[in-house]
């Protein structure tokens, strides 16, 4: 399910990496209290996640940060809004820094007649091979795995099984084309001012704002700053978080609108 439906994408959770250190926990129970406000109940860290004590008095426990943020979203039904900007006024604390990414790229490409004699994920037909992966949309040059399919429904299946299947351990979204959909248009970068210690606050956002639904039918990219030479290379596409990868840090700069 996409973010709109109250899909967690909880199997190979997209930030489980950022959060393997306590303190990066604390600073993403801090984001998640900043942006839902008062009734965000109270926010504990625990050993591989977070307990929620809501304002009713029942606790969940929530081993996610896609649990976390729909649990908090189903008590309090706040929107994301631009509070949600990060900045001086916003440092919730850092996040911590993942270590290698071996996983494959892989362009997902939509060819009407195309012929395949692989099954792919979610039971679409797909080709499997080396192809070069589009500069563009890809965090590093190189090789990319292609999945051939044939319709934009199979493409977000693809993208589906990327982001919350077996696939999201293995593989990262590289590229997408043939798909004239907006979902489909090459991502729109959401610049940022962020520093390291505003990452958990841009992460909290971009997350919250996904189970809103906010980018179903959009296509964005974030670098999320975690030290001052590294960051994490962010996609959301079709309302899933279908790339996640270590980058490079870039200069800090605007941001732009997210209403």
């Amino acid at each position: 399910m996409c973010g709109a439906c109250g899909g967690t994408q909880a199997l190979g959770d997209w930030a489980r990496p950022l959060t393997a250190e306590v303190a990066a926990r604390s600073a993403v129970a801090t984001a998640v209290t900043r942006l839902a406000g008062r009734r965000a109940g109270r926010i504990a860290v625990r050993p591989g996640g977070w307990s929620v004590l809501g304002v009713t008095g029942a606790l969940a426990v929530c081993d996610t940060l896609t649990e976390l943020v729909a649990r908090v979203r189903a008590d309090t039904g706040r929107p994301a809004g631009s509070e949600a900007a990060t900045g001086p006024d916003a440092a919730s604390g850092r996040l911590t820094l993942p270590g290698p990414d071996h996983r494959r790229g892989v362009v997902v490409a939509l060819i009407p007649d195309r012929t395949a004699d692989t099954e792919g994920p979610a039971g679409t037909p797909l080709r499997t091979g080396p192809t070069e992966a589009p500069t563009a949309v890809t965090p590093t040059p190189g090789t990319a795995d292609t999945w051939t399919v044939g319709t934009e429904a199979e493409a977000r299946a693809a993208l589906k099984a990327l982001a919350d299947g077996p696939h999201a351990t293995r593989h990262y979204l590289a590229g997408l084309t043939g798909v004239t959909a907006p979902w489909g248009a090459p991502a729109v970068p959401l610049c940022s001012r962020s520093a390291p210690d505003s990452a958990a606050d841009l992460v909290v956002w971009v997350e919250w704002a996904r189970q809103e639904g906010r980018f179903d039918d959009a296509a964005l990219t974030v670098r999320v700053p975690l030290t001052a030479d590294a960051g994490l290379d962010v996609e959301v596409r079709a309302g899933w978080v279908v790339r996640a990868v270590p980058c490079r840090a870039i200069p800090r700069r605007a941001v732009t609108s997210r209403r």
